[in-house]
């Protein structure tokens, strides 16, 4: 047992008073990425104070990395001596605020495996393939094998079968019983070859096999740690966290010392090729001496040297490896993922996503593991790419599903130590202190650390398993048994049916008795095969000690043929129930004496204590159920445990059972103590009525987000406030976008063969855009100056980042944004003015498809070389690089025409740009395309020659609007409500971007509301679109007393952070008590009445108690709301918001309380 973890809780006194007051052990701990920006003292230390107060327990520290698989980082760089320094600090700030600190190796220890490779590299360690080819009559045998070396090669006619094959040398292929050409038939040969490792980009001589490799990591990487951490490692610094290792070599996997122990049993070497051939009787007993050799070697060699050094100086190992409930990719990784997992405190898996299926057989199978190996923790890497808009109800429910299934602690994915103005990401959403709701979350995050703190209570007493096929997978590579065990694993436990996974090494060193097989200390009487065709020996005579004892055998699908010695026959499998199907599974299992089931939908996770059995029950449904929960000592004492509020009250109870009533994703904790209830309750159910507050609320602005260190704009401004983005224009159909304006008119698709016609037009004159050319139309084409092209199609892909926004990019010609099916080949001509002075000015311009540019009518740039398509592996991310080419040009006084035409590629996104003007220096922020920031920017696109006359834009002002800030590229001229002319003051401020820039404020009386019309005078004409706004409205505001509406209907689509909802309402006290829920509620809730703060919602499901508060007569309710950053990241091109419906608030209140007569 490490420092860390204390001893397991056995007894239900102490298990009451740690689920009451959670250890720090037990609270959430994030992934911390330290990506996007240079690292600060000062932030670092502000961001571990939000952290604390809402009840964090530490921080495991990660990188990111580049789409070239490079660790994505800021000053100082990992590992140097500036960064140790740093770390160090951090660790001790940590621990002086009682949290706890880690590191993740994710995109780290394939470093440094890859440099301990010349410490591993003498055994010629490598993964085998076979390849197989025909040899014609009279042809020498030739294979190429130029990706690897040939270890073994074997021939035989192809009129004979493999075992009359004979052996052939290796390297030329020939042996003295066979002249190739004077043969009369045709051969088959099969060839092993070894391949080298591949640790991303790169091929590496590490061998995990090596007797060195676990202490060459630990001399490397590990001990590094211990070495600058002194007395902090071990005690502040508690967690190494392993997520997707990857070894560089796959199964199978080979090495000299492997041939060696395998040669003693099978001398003859050609047996390497049973691993894919049936070679006769052999072959399974080859198979499975070479699996147990292989796992033999990485546990003893590389896991376990690593988890015992870890172990012995009271820090945590813990992983999410490459597998996730997938036996078969764990097989292929990591030999047996079982085997070589137990070597880790913490095994766990990633759960991505909310709005998708949660990993129940990846926790079921971690927990599994720990169970068999008495380990403390199992870890949910929780719900990375759920988006921006994720709720904490969302939160709640993964979470719940998760504990059910089997984990016990959660690490948050992630926490980031930027944001940069929107524009750097990872995977999102952030969880915590930018969320508008992390105001709220103290009660979120104790909940998670209460159920953590039970589920790590006591013994798993689950009763059910379901054998490990991984071993079924080296016998027979052809299996589905590892598919049929993930599906096993999710259907039991959804139709209540817990199960969990044991490996057969496991199994077979269980005893058997009387009371079943102990596993973990609890007994399993159910052992189900998942469509399993071969066994071990060892395992065969172990189930048959089983159902001689009670114990119960059943066989989906199929019942397995042979062991890795014999053929079984029908006395072998003698009392085993063959089940054709899981559902026929599941009904055997409801039916079996050895299993009490819960209702279909309720997930259940058995703790048993020395005096008490502990149930965490999970509505895993996306409706509400209602359903007994059957007793099987109808006498015993049973009480329910709030995890919300760390209380225990009895439970009600019905004919021996406790009718449970759980909302969807909602669970329950039922404690059964072994003591008799004399005095059990029997439930009585009170209908309830409902009462509906007042419609008309009055309506406060309390915050928006924390700008501190301009994670959300690059002003100033250290709150955001209320902002509106987009907005409708007249004229147009679809909502306008500040600061996206027309700035080109585009031609195309034009073909090929047409471009020489086009082209003789287009330089001929200056073009007008009102005027067709041939039957092709110019249309606008519309993006931003600062950021880019809005809603870009390509910023929307998730891997181009990769997994989010890495920054503005500065390529903003996209012939995809008009058209979403384009033939390769087509032609697209771009065409804008600029204001030049008289002189030269230096014009940049860059594509990785062709293009040319003409300035004035006279040709500039000609690139009519594609640089070809490229990704980087490992991932296989798009390298969309551009080099680009500039020159200077002579331009005119008043304005040059500047055309770019762009040729579709065919492989790749045709994305270019062309500027002209300003200077080289790139921007120094993420947030900003280079070309059109800092003292010298490159001149503005201006397409239209002439002045505009006025854009008129609506806004649905916000609750509560006094005044509304407008920064344009000219003065608003009129602003109206309802007809009501409103006053306007204009104020000329420094020119921005090289466009002049007027600050225009209008003044809104108190007694309007809905729509505000303006109209804004341009100095220059970018179309009915937004252009004209450099930024977004500004709004203040007042209470107001307004009707309940979503947010995304009153003004506040683009808002997030926090709103006050204040009201009166009349009451009559009476028994029973009153609650009060938020219907439509979407983030959080904080509820005070009279004065008196009584607690937070999360959900519309959830009533909240206020009858400590109320009064009778009139009651003052005040509701104080926080949305997610869901509204706010709409206006970004994020993959992670695309998906996600502004919102905020509630859309209606009501009292619930008992309907009593009289």
């Amino acid at each position: 047992m490490t420092a860390w973890t204390s001893p397991r809780i056995l007894s239900i006194a102490d298990a009451y008073s740690a689920f009451v007051e959670p250890p720090a052990s037990t609270h959430p701990t994030p992934f911390f990425w330290w990506s996007g920006a240079d690292l600060s003292r000062p932030r670092l230390e502000w961001e571990l104070d939000q952290l604390k107060n809402k009840g964090i327990g530490g921080t495991i520290v990660g990188y990111s990395h580049l789409p070239d698989g490079r660790l994505d980082h800021g000053d100082p760089a990992p590992f140097t001596e500036e960064w140790w320094e740093l770390f160090r600090w951090f660790v001790d700030a940590s621990a002086n605020r009682g949290m706890t600190t880690g590191i993740q190796d994710y995109g780290v220890i394939g470093t440094v495996l890859k440099s301990v490779a010349p410490q591993t590299s003498g055994l010629n360690a490598g993964t085998l393939s076979n390849v197989m080819t025909d040899i014609e009559a009279g042809e020498p045998a030739i294979l190429d094998a130029s990706d690897g070396q040939i270890i073994s090669a074997i021939a035989w006619p192809a009129s004979l079968s493999i075992g009359q094959a004979i052996a052939l040398d290796p390297v030329t292929l020939s042996s003295p019983a066979v002249e190739w050409e004077e043969r009369t038939e045709p051969w088959h040969l099969s060839a092993v070859v070894r391949t080298r490792g591949k640790i991303g980009l790169d091929y590496t001589d590490f061998d995990p096999l090596h007797p060195d490799s676990g202490a060459a990591v630990i001399d490397t990487f590990y001990s590094n740690f211990q070495r600058e951490l002194g007395d902090l490692f071990g005690t502040s610094f508690r967690t190494f966290f392993q997520d997707e290792l990857d070894l560089g070599i796959t199964m199978p996997m080979w090495n000299d010392a492997v041939a060696e122990a395998l040669s003693i049993e099978f001398p003859e070497p050609h047996l390497i090729h049973a691993l894919w051939h049936d070679l006769g009787e052999c072959s399974t007993a080859f198979r499975s001496r070479y699996r147990d050799t292989i796992v033999d070697l990485l546990v003893s060699n590389y896991f376990r040297p690593i988890y015992e050094w870890l172990d012995a100086r009271g820090v945590l190992l813990v992983m999410d490896q490459i597998s996730r409930g997938d036996l078969r990719l764990g097989h292929t990784h990591y030999a047996d993922f079982m085997e070589t997992m137990q070597w880790y405190h913490g095994p766990g898996n990633d759960d991505p996503d909310l709005r998708g299926p949660r990993g129940t057989a990846a926790f079921a199978i971690s927990a599994s593991i720990a169970r068999a190996a008495e380990r403390p923790l199992v870890v949910n890497e929780a719900f990375h790419s759920s988006g921006w808009a994720v709720t904490p109800s969302e939160i709640i429910t993964g979470a719940n599903v998760g504990f059910v299934s089997g984990a016990n602690h959660l690490v948050m994915h992630g926490l980031n130590y930027t944001t940069e103005a929107g524009w750097w990401e990872w995977a999102s959403p952030d969880f915590h202190f930018r969320q508008p709701w992390w105001v709220h979350s103290a009660p979120l995050w104790k909940y998670f650390a209460r159920v953590s703190s039970i589920l790590r209570c006591g013994l798993d007493a689950q009763e059910v398993a379901v054998l490990d096929p991984s071993v079924d997978l080296d016998l027979d590579p052809d299996t589905g048994s590892p598919e049929i065990a993930r599906e096993l694993l999710t259907s039991l436990r959804a139709a209540g049916l817990p199960a969990l996974a044991i490996s057969q090494s496991t199994l077979a060193a269980a005893p058997v008795s009387d009371h079943g097989l102990q596993v973990g200390g609890m007994p399993l009487r159910v052992i189900v095969l998942p469509g399993m065709r071969t066994v071990r020996d060892s395992i065969l005579g172990i189930l048959s000690a089983f159902v001689a004892s009670g114990g119960q055998v059943i066989a989906v699908d199929d019942l397995p043929r042979r062991t890795e010695s014999r053929s079984l026959g029908v006395h072998d499998t003698a009392g085993w129930t063959l089940a054709n199907s899981i559902t026929d599974v599941i009904a055997e299992l409801r039916n079996s004496p050895a299993v009490t089931p819960t209702a279909p939908g309720l997930m259940v996770a058995h703790r048993r204590l020395d005096d008490a059995d502990i149930f965490f029950i999970v509505n895993s449904t996306d409706a509400p159920i209602e359903a007994p929960f059957i007793l099987t000592d109808a006498r015993r004492l049973v009480e329910s445990w709030d995890p919300w509020t760390g209380r225990a009250t009895a439970a009600r109870r019905s004919d021996g059972a406790i009718t449970l009533r759980l909302e969807a994703g909602r669970a329950e904790v039922l404690v059964v103590l072994d003591q008799s209830d004399d005095l059990a309750l029997e439930a009585i159910d009170l209908p309830s009525r409902t009462s509906p507050l007042p419609d008309a609320w009055t309506v406060e602005y309390l915050s928006g987000l924390a700008n501190n260190y301009k994670d959300f704009a690059l002003d100033e401004r250290l709150d955001l406030g209320i902002e509106t983005v987009r907005f409708t224009v007249e004229n147009t159909t679809k909502p306008a976008r500040a600061d996206v304006g027309t700035r080109f008119f585009v031609l195309g698709p034009v073909r090929p063969e047409e471009s020489l016609t086009v082209e003789k037009r287009l330089l001929m004159s200056e073009p007008d855009f009102e005027t067709p050319i041939g039957n092709l139309s110019w249309r606008p084409y519309d993006f931003s100056p600062s950021w880019g092209i809005d809603d870009d199609p390509l910023q929307r892909d998730l891997m181009i980042g990769p997994h989010g926004l890495k920054g503005a990019r500065d390529d903003f010609l996209d012939p995809l944004v008009l058209d979403p099916i384009i033939a390769p080949g087509s032609l697209y001509y771009f065409c804008s003015r600029a204001p030049t002075p008289e002189g030269s000015e230096l014009l940049r311009a860059g594509s990785r498809a062709r293009f040319t540019v003409w300035i004035d009518g006279r040709l500039a740039i000609d690139n009519a070389i594609e640089e070809p398509a490229a990704w980087y592996p490992p991932w296989s991310l798009r390298d969309l690089r551009i080099t680009g080419s500039s020159t200077h040009v002579d331009t005119p006084h008043d304005f040059s025409v500047v055309l770019i035409k762009l040729t579709v590629s065919a492989d790749q996104p045709t994305r270019g740009y062309v500027v002209l003007g300003g200077s080289e220096t790139a921007s120094p922020t993420l947030a900003t395309m280079r070309w059109w920031e800092g003292s010298d920017p490159a001149r503005m696109f201006q397409p239209r020659a002439k002045h505009a006359g006025g854009v008129r834009a609506s806004l649905t002002m916000p609750p509560g609007s006094r005044s509304a800030e407008v920064r344009a590229i000219g003065p608003v001229v009129t602003a109206t409500v309802n007809g009501s002319e409103l006053h306007v003051v204009a104020m000329d401020a420094s020119p921005a971007r090289g466009e002049p820039l007027v600050v225009s404020t209008i003044t809104i009386p108190d007694d309007l509301n809905g729509m505000l019309d303006i109209t804004v005078r341009g100095a220059v004409d970018l179309g009915n679109t937004g252009g004209i706004f450099t930024s977004p409205i500004r709004w203040t505001t007042a209470p107001q007393r307004v009707p309940l509406a979503s947010w995304a209907n009153c003004g506040l689509a683009d808002f997030s952070g926090r709103m006050k909802y204040t009201t009166t309402f009349t009451w009559t006290r009476r028994p029973g008590g009153v609650g009060l829920g938020l219907q439509g509620l979407v983030g959080s809730a904080e509820v005070t009445l009279n004065g008196q703060t009584l607690g937070i919602l999360f959900d519309e499901s959830t009533t909240l108690d206020l009858s400590g508060a109320v009064l009778d007569g009139d009651n003052v309710i005040e509701i104080e709301c926080a949305n997610t950053l869901g509204n706010y990241y709409g206006r970004w091109p994020t993959p992670y918001a695309s998906t996600s419906d502004a919102g905020g608030g509630f859309r209606a209140a009501v009292l619930v309380s008992a309907e009593l007569d009289g």
